[in-house]
């Protein structure tokens, strides 16, 4: 039993961040995704990969065709366009726009908009960050906790 409660804690928290990870384009249309985003459960991704530290949601316009996607991305990997990319970058072949966000399920804003109704890193708005599941003070002070109860249930079967 306490085995199992310790376990239970520490699992708790080594969950990793939580988006919405899915694509649209013309081959594969996928009408959740795109703007206005639909819920889906099957959508949902926990960023397994501790270094996966923020959400993104992508809408690239090139061809007259337009491609959406959501997923997990790394801030400390400089080739990770989907976190260090520009907002908004265009040429005379395609436009992407880019948002990003720090949150459990965060990404289901329009990045068109500028982020729109999800939280994040848009430029010079108000945005609320909630820290996520994955934050090392949020861990640390789970397992110490998960710890206190686990001695505590020990002393008392004592």
């Amino acid at each position: 039993l306490v085995l199992f409660i310790l376990g239970a804690s520490i699992l708790r928290q080594c969950e990793g961040l939580w988006c919405v990870a899915c694509g649209s384009d013309v081959d594969n249309v996928n009408r959740a995704c795109e703007d206005p985003f639909s819920y889906s459960p099957d959508m949902i991704l926990e960023c397994n990969d501790p270094k996966m530290n923020r959400c993104y949601a992508k809408y690239t316009f090139q061809e007259e065709k337009a491609t959406w996607n959501r997923g997990c991305c790394n801030t400390d990997n400089e080739k990770d366009q989907e976190c260090n990319g520009e907002n908004h970058e265009q040429t005379e072949t395609y436009e992407i726009y880019r948002a990003r966000c720090i949150g459990d399920i965060c990404n289901i804003m329009d990045p068109r908009n500028g982020g729109g109704n999800g939280g994040g890193e848009n430029g010079n708005q108000d945005i609320i960050i909630v820290p996520s599941k994955n934050n090392d003070s949020t861990r640390l002070s789970g397992t110490i906790g998960g710890i206190l109860a686990v001695v505590l249930i020990v002393i008392s079967i004592r």
